[in-house]
């Protein structure tokens, strides 16, 4: 304060070009931090629609490995996981653009004891992640294997080591 008590010092010059130097940076600053913030929650909202993209396409191809290994042959087995994972794309309102579906036996083939695997990709879009327009996608691929039941064709035979049908 000056020596009437009321009024403010002077600033010297050096100190008034060091203010005026820095006028409007504080709404720069914001600018910056405020499109850094946006860019953090687009990159966070890209990872958990990869996340949850993917646990979908794991569920669905489980379901359909499962399906899959109810069935008596290898033809029957593929149509029914084509069916379950379509059924369980669209149940969990999962956006799966290009599914491919794949059905193949596994260890010890296409019988009881053996297994079915399903094999499942898809791309999951990141359109409207930031504009409208924004580019970009991901392809997923999950695979499920589950075990055909020993008891599923009935009879009385060792189908291996592993699987004894019957007494």
């Amino acid at each position: 304060m000056s020596a009437a008590g009321s009024r403010p010092a002077l600033r010297s010059a050096s100190a008034r070009r060091r203010l005026a130097d820095d006028a409007g940076s504080a709404g720069i600053s914001t600018f910056v931090v405020v499109m850094t913030v946006i860019a953090l929650l687009g990159l966070g909202v890209g990872g958990m629609r990869t996340f949850i993209g993917a646990s979908d396409l794991k569920a669905a191809s489980r379901a359909a490995a499962r399906a899959a290994a109810l069935e008596h042959d290898l033809g029957s087995a593929r149509s029914v996981a084509e069916v379950v994972v379509r059924s369980e794309l669209t149940d969990s309102g999962q956006a799966c653009e290009n599914p491919v579906v794949s059905t193949d036996p596994g260890l010890g083939g296409f019988e009881p004891g053996g297994s079915v695997v399903v094999q499942l990709s898809c791309d999951v879009s990141y359109r409207g992640l930031f504009t409208p327009w924004s580019p970009g996608r991901k392809r997923i691929t999950v695979t499920s294997t589950e075990p055909i039941d020993c008891l599923r064709g009935g009879g009385s035979q060792v189908v291996d080591d592993n699987c004894y049908l019957g007494g």
